[in-house]
Order: structure tokens, then sequence, then C-alpha cells
């Protein structure tokens, strides 16, 4: 993971890292699929294993203030708008927590969550 974050690395070599850390990626996968949204996903992966080398947990051991700090410094760096909704949907769905900020597209997440009123 460490090695993933700390290099810029792509193609084949991405790959081998990414697949040693499936236990880790795949549920940042699933919940990226419910977004329908490319930007972003390799930002988003990149950011989360960073916490998660940095807080010595696996995300869905987090504590609320600790997705808290996650998204804001999502926000700080101007990421794109994609990563901020995969970590507001994975707060969501892996600490049962809702993110409360002026720019949060709640809307847009209750259409992901539960599915479009028709």
């Amino acid at each position: 993971m460490e090695q993933y974050v700390s290099t810029i690395i792509t193609g084949v070599r991405a790959k081998c890292l990414i697949d040693r850390l499936a236990r880790f990626e795949q549920p940042y996968v699933d919940t990226s699929r419910l977004i329908f949204q490319a930007k972003g996903i390799s930002i988003g992966r990149r950011h989360l294993f960073t916490y998660m080398i940095r807080t010595g947990l696996v995300f869905w051991a987090w504590s609320k203030e600790t997705w808290v700090e996650v998204i804001q410094t999502v926000l700080r760096k101007e990421q794109p708008q994609g990563v901020c909704l995969r970590m507001r949907m994975l707060t969501y769905l892996f600490s049962n927590g809702l993110y409360v900020g002026a720019l949060t597209a709640y809307g847009f997440m209750t259409d992901i969550i539960f599915g479009c009123a028709t």
C-alpha cells in the first residue's frame, strides 16, 4: 500500500499492486460503481490508502472523526468532485455516518443509495 501511495506507477506494475490490495480495493471499487463517474477513481484510491497508512486501520474501522478529516482534506486539496462524493459514500456505507457540509449533494447521494423517485 505504501508503495502504491508513494510512487506514481501505471500499467502492469500498478495493476499488480492493486491486485495484491484487492481486500481494500474491492469495497472502494464497488462503491465507485454506484456513482457512475469515472473521474477521480485513482486519486480517491490514493487518498483512501494514504489515510489507511496514516491511521494504521482499514477504512471500515475508522471513527466518524477520521472520516470527517478524510473528506475535509479532499476538499482542501480541491480534488475532482468525484473524489469527495466517493469519500462521502464510503462514510455513509461503512461507518453509518453522513457528512454534513455546505456543498454536499445530498439529493444526488440519496438517489445513488435509495434509487431515483419515479
